[in-house]
């Protein structure tokens, strides 16, 4: 037998964003700090149906009803972020770096499939369910750099907290994880001429 299944879906999803910026240039080169605070709002609407049709293995209908779903789906999403970085220069090539991160994130996510039955839309089993995803990231990073003659050094840490929290409305399945990541950093470069320089270099990352 053959089976084709269609899909028609009718969709809307505003998306805004609100962004406020700051940058301050101190009287040194080079030095200045930087602010953003930026929010996210959007939502997505999604309407779809399917139509499955029966076939015979010559491609003719096989005279079985169509079956018919719907998806209905609703997700809102809401971010705000705060950035600062710091830049602070000192003697001829050394530099102070310093700066915060933190993002607040929610997701809801409310969605059903139903099947048409004896001319009701009925939810399948499974199939019908409220998201909920909550995620708070806090980040802080420090970074010094600096030159002497012709060794280069430059050391750095980032921290990093996770606050994360999943949860299904409807089954009260509830997950929460929080984490603390350090991600340290190392360099070191020796200059052997113009135009060739060695370096080593450390990094952990996710």
């Amino acid at each position: 037998s053959i089976i084709r299944r269609f899909q028609d879906e009718d969709e809307i999803e505003p998306d805004l964003e609100y962004s406020l910026n700051y940058q301050r240039n101190f009287t040194q080169e080079d030095h200045e700090l930087t602010a953003i605070l930026s929010y996210i709002d959007n939502w997505e609407d999604s309407d779809q149906l399917y139509t499955q049709k029966f076939f015979d293995p010559d491609g003719q209908p096989s005279g079985e009803a169509d079956q018919l779903q719907t998806s209905l789906n609703y997700e809102t999403e809401k971010q705000l972020l705060l950035q600062a970085d710091y830049v602070y220069p000192f003697g001829e090539e050394g530099k102070l770096e310093a700066g915060i991160r933190n993002t607040l994130r929610d997701i809801t996510n409310d969605f059903i499939v139903s099947e048409l039955r004896e001319g009701v839309y009925e939810p399948l089993e499974g199939l019908d369910n409220e998201f909920f995803y909550d995620e708070n990231i806090y980040a802080a990073y420090f970074m010094f750099s600096n030159k002497i003659k012709k060794f280069g050094y430059q050391l750095g840490l980032r921290g990093e907290y996770t606050d994360l929290t999943t949860e299904l409305i409807e089954t009260n399945e509830v997950n929460r994880r929080t984490y603390f990541n350090p991600f340290p950093s190392a360099s070191l470069s020796y200059e052997l001429n113009q135009d060739n320089t060695l370096q080593l270099s450390y990094t952990r990352r996710i």
